[in-house]
């Protein structure tokens, strides 16, 4: 390993077999971690070194490297003071999912969860940022825990995990099993190839540009937005308790519409639901031809869903990168103004529909469901009844004096709608 110092800190550097996958592992108590694949040999390593370091000696650093042969380990160095004792091993998130988890049976927010990200300072230093540059040529395993700052991968291929318990969590063109977990903060993934996992307690989840074989995407309070390919068999789950769901899923342009199934399960939210989607029971919907395809799972417990379909663009897989202002290509001249039309010519008022006609349906009540794929020509709209409605009511009203939890709820609900007569 080559070790140097730089006007903002020091820099190691690893040489790894490029024939063999590599195995990286980074856990630090405080800062941000970036990962990013570039066009290299070697690994590198760039860290600062605050000013508050001045007790450690001249050949220690505030990390702890260990290489044995392509397994790479950063750690804290336990010489940096009493400040890091307790917290420089594994950040354990289990705890996440057990607050998503307690929040879908209460029906409402974590109540310790905080919006935004809480950076500390423990003890008398101050945490520098690191920056791990791996071989573009190469793919293996990267973990990544901090228990309070930001964390970054990009363009890395293989089996990535990225845990923070405060802060958030971003994944640019990575290919491979992608797993996010963070207690505070937002999860964004884009351009990623592969199956992805995202858990967050308090932030939402964007996942844009991505091309996903099965997704389990979970927050207790925030929004979801899943804009991707879907080219798996799945399965494809998103649950939120207190925030939205917006889907949309792409498809190439002239090609035929992708079989899938979309379930809606909820207590009190809204559906939004385009076409090509074609209803096929109450909160189901199915596009393509036939009933095969992959299910996509939603689940809120106050949330709305709003999906539909859109055209792939060809750049779509690739994450944007940013440019400078000198990369910017300068706008095509406008187009000349197109000669005005002529007048239309008056178009007698419309006669008045025919009773037999349905309208756009529009329900209220603990269901409302604007359901904009259905096909009306010629087909019964169906309202609840009044029996229904008092049904759902009651389990709501259930829900709200703590006497059954979300889970039993939308069994109750989903058993209703099983019932005769829906």
């Amino acid at each position: 390993m080559d070790t140097a110092d730089t006007e903002t800190g020091r820099e190691d550097r690893i040489p790894v077999d490029l024939n063999q996958p590599i195995e990286l592992s980074v856990h630090i108590p405080v800062g941000d971690v970036t990962v990013r694949a570039t066009e290299r040999t070697d690994l590198l390593i760039s860290h600062d070194t605050p000013a508050t370091f001045g007790d450690l000696g001249d050949d220690e650093s505030e990390l702890m490297i260990e290489v044995r042969n392509n397994r790479i380990e950063v750690r804290a160095n336990s010489r940096a003071g009493t400040g890091w004792a307790g917290i420089a091993g594994d950040v354990d998130l289990d705890a996440v999912v057990g607050q998503i988890t307690r929040a879908f049976r209460r029906g409402g927010h974590w109540s310790a969860a905080k919006a935004g990200k809480a950076r500390v300072a423990l003890g008398r230093h101050a945490w520098s940022d690191i920056t791990i540059e791996v071989p573009q040529a190469i793919s293996g395993r990267v973990q990544v825990h901090s228990a309070s700052g930001d964390v970054r991968i990009e363009g890395v291929t293989g089996e990535i995990a990225l845990n923070s318990m405060s802060g958030d969590v971003r994944a640019f063109r990575t290919s491979g099993d992608l797993a996010l977990q963070t207690a505070s903060g937002d999860l964004v993934v884009e351009g990623t190839t592969g199956r992805l996992t995202a858990q967050t307690a308090s932030g939402d989840v964007h996942v844009t540009s991505a091309q996903i074989e099965g997704c389990h995407l979970q927050t207790a309070n925030g929004d979801i937005l899943l804009d991707a390919l879907v080219n798996g068999a799945g399965p494809f789950h998103a649950q939120t308790a207190s925030g939205d769901v917006r889907l949309t899923l792409r498809h190439t342009a002239g090609g035929e519409d992708p079989a899938v199934i979309l379930a809606y399960h909820t207590v009190s939210g809204d559906a939004h639901v385009t076409q090509p989607f074609r209803k096929t029971g109450r909160r189901l919907w199915q596009a393509g031809s036939g009933d095969s395809g992959p299910r996509i799972d939603i689940t809120t417990v106050s949330g709305d869903l709003t999906a539909g379909f859109a055209i792939t663009e060809s750049s779509f897989v690739r994450a944007s990168t940013p440019t400078s202002p000198t990369d910017d290509v300068p706008p095509a001249p406008p187009a000349p103004p197109a000669p005005p039309e002529p007048p239309a010519p008056l178009i007698p008022p419309a006669q008045p529909s025919s009773p037999t006609e349905p309208a756009l349906r529009t329900v209220s009540g603990p269901d409302r469901e604007l359901d904009l794929a259905v096909t009306y020509a010629g087909s019964e709209v169906v309202q609840p009844t009044v029996q229904e409605d008092a049904v759902r009511l009651a389990v709501l009203e259930a829900v709200e004096r703590g006497e059954i939890d979300v889970e039993e709820a939308l069994r109750r609900l989903e058993a209703a709608d099983s019932g005769p007569g829906v």
